[in-house]
């Protein structure tokens, strides 16, 4: 046989060895293949990753997030001014009717108003509230804004359109929106640009609108409130403020949230006997009712007591806790809370369970008996764990949290106090530029017509896949060339394209081996130095499935061991794939961020996970 050296591997994975030839097999595709599997299953074998003319046509529904293109189609909204924001903070604030003025809108900009608990001044409402390990000597507050998450439009059918980079109360800073009144469409661009925080809605609707509680993954749309301008206007004037500040044009319609705790099944786990730790099985809630993500705990500490007394009997501790969770002697299912104590609002009904300790006679070992002739049971007085105390918490709706002690218990209760300034945002229609809309679901008029996201191969089962190593946009120019413009850079390896080493990622935005335009609201923070001319066969035009095997032959290749080697990024059609292919107006995940999290999921279920097993349920959408 003849043998292959292979610089900076210590090891081969050997595969069907056929006369003198070996197959090589990276460990580092073999680990990412097999953690992809673990964490998202086996893929359809139908699954061509996006790299198909049907399967990543960019049509676009709800978020456009090139904020530096936006002024070529559409007029450009301002930001609001901080008077106008703090009348509008004071209307929400000080009423609690809720109403819904729908402007009927599919074009639109949503900007940032105001994050709850930021400024309560004159606030009828405290935009936090009492946590469940609150004393009196040390108070604890929850701050409801910072649990609304995923802010969504909602369309009748319930599908929905999440408004990027809208979370937690809040919106993170957009640096590249350009000021419409320098820009000509179609003329070179010589467009100044700004900071807001705002984002670009298309083709979309006002139908509706939804937070998620991030502590769960039930979405709530039933604490909204949605006005427009001279609603406020009529009000503040009454109140003796300027409202004629909010009469400036532009048409705004003003949105306003109310925090609500209770967020469903996912707050609880459950520890059934039957099923435990075994995906597939039926799991429960707190309430009893079937949840689908599978969600147990460990819990580690109850009181150090060696026995418990259960109403009937002591017993062994071991024989009421197994290594899963905390089983009851009659097999009932103590549900649990996922998160600690102070994340919920709720009664604190910390237990002091040595005042609920009973002592009991239990049986702490055998003797033998020289007038019977036989063994017989030892029994003494022992200090129990009153299991009959603990059926009275959970009798009264109070929970155990893990992660914490026995004495830990919450009864949860919602937020809503029908003030609807937790989170306030503004909608403000989006115009075409002269009257004639270019809507980004046109691929004639697509900047860019297909977005290559890459994994450099160095995540773990455990860990974020975020698709961010590498992000790329390709456009076709020709069915000999295509033009690639770098967006994104990371990881921390060298990652080039075409075997070119002056096409390495990082290096064409102007960085050093660090994670570039992968941070929360700095996705565009650099620009890449110039636009990559690959040739190739691509087809007779960007819908020409040649386009797409064309791209997909692009090499994107990583280099472990500083340059010796590189590992090509693939996306072989039913198998694991490192890189995917998606439309232009797929933004891409934060640092550290999953892909199923960012788009409204979590680890164990998710979009992604769900388009890997059928690629017609895409995640994007």
């Amino acid at each position: 046989m003849k043998k292959y050296l292979m610089m900076g591997i210590a090891a081969l994975a050997l595969a069907s060895c056929s006369k003198d030839e070996v197959t090589y097999v990276n460990p580092d595709v073999q680990k990412y293949e097999t953690a992809f599997i673990n964490r998202f299953g086996q893929p359809n074998p139908n699954q061509t990753w996006g790299f198909s003319a049907n399967a990543s046509r960019a049509l676009t529904r709800g978020t456009y997030p090139n904020a530096n293109m936006w002024a070529e189609a559409w007029v450009v909204v301002p930001q609001l001014t901080p008077e106008q924001k703090d009348i509008v903070r004071q209307y929400f604030q000080q009423n609690q009717l809720k109403k819904y003025e729908d402007p009927g809108w599919t074009n639109y900009f949503v900007q940032q108003v105001y994050k709850g608990g930021t400024n309560t001044t004159g606030s009828e409402s405290p935009e936090q509230y009492e946590s469940a390990n609150s004393v009196s000597w040390n108070p604890q507050y929850v701050i409801g804004s910072n649990h609304m998450d995923h802010l969504a439009a909602v369309y009748p059918n319930n599908t929905q359109d999440h408004i990027f980079n809208f979370n937690y109360g809040t919106c993170s800073t957009n640096p590249n929106v350009q000021n419409t009144d320098t820009v000509t469409y179609l003329e070179p661009k010589n467009a100044t640009e700004h900071s807001d925080e705002i984002q670009l809605m298309v083709n979309s609707t006002t139908n509706k609108f939804g937070y998620f509680n991030s502590d769960g993954s039930l979405g709530h749309t039933e604490y909204t409130s949605l006005v427009s301008w001279k609603t406020i206007r009529t009000w503040a004037n009454g109140k003796g403020l300027n409202g004629e500040l909010l009469n400036d044009g532009w048409n705004r319609s003003f949105m306003g949230f109310d925090f609500e705790q209770i967020v469903g099944d996912d707050i609880y786990v459950h520890t059934d006997t039957d099923s435990l730790n075994v995906e597939g099985k039926t799991f429960l809630n707190g309430k009893g009712e079937v949840q689908k993500t599978l969600r147990y705990a460990t819990y580690r500490d109850m009181p150090d007591w060696t026995y418990v007394w259960d109403g009937t009997k002591a017993g062994k501790f071991e024989d009421v806790v197994n290594r899963d969770g905390l089983i009851i002697f009659d097999g009932k299912p103590v549900p649990m809370l996922i998160a600690q104590t102070n994340e919920y609002c709720g009664d604190n009904g910390d237990v002091d369970w040595n005042q609920h300790a009973v002592r009991k006679l239990v049986k702490v070992g055998t003797r033998y008996n020289n007038n019977t002739g036989e063994d017989e049971d030892v029994m003494q007085e022992e200090l129990c764990l009153d299991l009959t105390y603990l059926y009275e918490m959970l009798d009264n709706e109070y929970l155990p949290v893990i992660s914490s002690t026995m004495g830990k218990w919450v009864k949860v209760h919602g937020g809503a106090d029908g003030y609807y300034s937790d989170w306030i945002v503004t909608l403000t229609e989006a115009k075409p530029v002269n009257d004639t809309p270019i809507i980004p679901d046109e691929p004639d008029d697509d900047p860019y017509d297909l977005r290559i996201m890459a994994e450099d191969l160095t995540v773990s089962e455990n860990s974020d896949f975020d698709f961010n190593d590498i992000v790329f946009d390709v456009k076709w120019i020709s069915s000999e060339q295509v033009d690639i413009k770098i967006l994104a850079a990371g990881g921390i390896y060298p990652i080039r394209i075409n075997e070119r080493s002056d096409w390495e990622a990082h290096a064409i935005l102007g960085a050093s081996m660090t994670m570039t335009n992968t941070y929360p609201g700095a996705h565009y923070a650099k620009t890449a130095s110039q636009i990559l001319h690959v040739s190739g066969n691509f087809g007779s035009s960007k819908s020409d499935q040649a386009f797409f095997d064309g791209v997909k032959a692009i090499k994107v290749e990583v280099s472990k061991n500083g340059g010796q080697t590189w590992t090509p990024l693939e996306a072989p059609t039913g198998k694991v794939a490192s890189k995917i292919a998606v439309p232009v107006t797929v933004e891409w995940c934060d640092e550290f961020q999953d892909i199923d999290v960012r788009w409204g999921g979590s680890k164990s279920s998710g979009k992604f996970a769900a388009w890997v097993q059928n690629p017609s349920q895409k995640f994007w959408e």
